[in-house]
């Protein structure tokens, strides 16, 4: 406590906050007659000098208490500035990774390019791939007092993606490439594979193609010779009834014609001009012109674009919708859609009641065989050493089989919920038109498309598969 001035009667105090970001005034009086009595800033500020006050005077508000103010009230006269937090850790690629989805793209006159997607990035030994730029400390504070604080550390969130034949510098800041190679970046993680390169087809010359990284082939892949690769897959001609696997993403520049005969499979996505007569799973995206009689399974989306854009026969099961110009044909050709399936597991569910239907019969002849030895026995004929052996292994082997069956059984339980609720959705929607002769599967519900419908979307509204116009 302060005397501001004998004369005038008045007390001033001060007080300082824990933090010393903030200062408070008080202006105390004995004598109630004082409310008129006019105070100069200098007298005030001197005081707050005295005090340690320094920084962050509210100097519009001082002024107004040296004309007007109440007494025994508390006055935040003067506030410091709080230190600011930094910038957080970050990432500088120093490579293109804005394409990693590898979609196509549609040029003025309506087309899709499925050749140029420029996704081959390439480095070499000792290249950086990727900078982390760590957290910044932020802008300094001052507290009332006139004491600077320092800035804050910005959040260390994230850190270096390394993957296969990467390597961390030593101050731990840069991502090195150990060999040559495609640069690949999926699931948040940076690698760096060989590339196989074959400048002709994949055929009788060839053989089929085994390789723990990325494929280029020139020309195109020939019936009946496969493909696997860890990395991405990419041919610049035509594939026909190969069985191709890629452990990234599939590009086919000319197109698949399958033949009914192709197995296609590819961890990411996969994106050819025309597909045709063709098996295809997809971890990813499909993204083609033209997707004809073929069995198409995709945790993804499918989009069919271009000129074409058309989708017809076969089957689609499609975990996050479809986008196509035109479904169906004018003939009612058959074309199965699922939308919101999951196809990884509707593949494993699938896989799994038919090698529970299997063993059923495997099990059911087992037991018709032990039945048999048993009326032999209560008949009384002779049983040799051999005869032995075989009950005992057949009585073995029903045990055996009746608990993978029971086994078999709970997965299958366990997996059919998942295929038969609607747990994912995904829409449908139609540029041009929709055919009948379609049939749409929405979780557990199903649509039979019985007239034709034009620029339209069809989705699940509760509960109901219903088709709406485009805006």
């Amino acid at each position: 406590m302060t005397l501001l001035n004998k004369e005038k009667n008045i007390e001033i105090e001060f007080s300082i906050s824990s933090s010393k970001m903030e200062a408070y005034i008080i202006f105390k009086s004995n004598d109630s007659s004082i409310n008129d009595i006019m105070l100069t800033v200098e007298e005030i500020k001197e005081q707050m000098y005295e005090s340690g006050i320094v920084y962050g005077i509210n100097e519009i508000l001082l002024y107004e208490l040296t004309k007007n103010r109440l007494y025994n009230n508390k006055y935040l006269i003067a506030k410091g500035e709080a230190p600011t937090v930094g910038k957080p850790s970050s990432l500088s690629f120093k490579f293109d990774n804005s394409s990693r989805n590898l979609k196509p793209k549609v040029l003025k006159d309506g087309t899709v390019d499925y050749r140029n997607l420029d996704w081959v990035k390439m480095a070499n030994v000792g290249d950086v791939l990727v900078e982390l730029n760590p957290p910044t400390e932020g802008d300094e504070g001052i507290n009332v007092l006139g004491e600077r604080i320092p800035g804050l550390i910005g959040k260390d969130s994230v850190h270096l993606p390394k993957g296969k034949n990467t390597k961390i510098s030593e101050d731990g800041l840069k991502l090195i490439s150990e060999v040559a190679g495609q640069i690949i970046y999926m699931d948040n993680k940076v690698n760096v594979v060989e590339v196989l390169e074959i400048q002709g087809d994949v055929g009788v010359g060839t053989g089929n193609i085994n390789f723990n990284g990325s494929v280029i082939v020139r020309g195109n892949v020939l019936t009946e010779f496969s493909i696997k690769a860890l990395g991405n897959v990419e041919i610049y001609g035509m594939l026909e009834g190969a069985e191709i696997y890629s452990g990234g993403n599939i590009l086919v520049g000319k197109g698949i014609t399958g033949m009914s005969k192709s197995n296609i499979r590819a961890e990411g996505n996969v994106t050819a001009k025309i597909i045709q007569d063709a098996n295809i799973i997809a971890g990813g995206n499909v993204y083609a012109d033209g997707i004809m009689h073929s069995e198409i399974k995709c945790d993804g989306f499918i989009e069919v674009k271009g000129k074409k854009g058309l989708l017809v026969g076969g089957k689609a099961i499609v975990r996050n919708g479809i986008n196509a110009k035109i479904i169906g044909s004018p003939m009612g050709t058959l074309t199965e859609i699922y939308v919101g399936l999951d196809a990884s597991k509707l593949e494993e569910y699938t896989k799994k009641v038919k090698e529970l239907k299997s063993m059923k019969v495997k099990y059911n002849n087992y037991v018709q065989s032990l039945n048999s030895m048993l009326k032999a026995k209560a008949q009384g004929m002779s049983c040799n050493k051999n005869k032995k052996a075989s009950f005992l292994n057949t009585i073995n082997t029903v045990k055996d089989l009746k608990n993978s069956i029971e086994i078999l059984q709970e997965d299958v339980l366990e997996l059919k919920p998942l295929i038969e609720s609607n747990l994912y959705r995904g829409d449908i929607i139609i540029e041009k038109v929709i055919y009948q002769g379609v049939n749409i599967k929405m979780g557990n519900i199903i649509k039979n498309i019985e007239d034709e419908a034009y620029s339209c979307k069809i989705k699940n509204i509760d509960g109901n598969i219903k088709i709406i116009p485009l805006n």
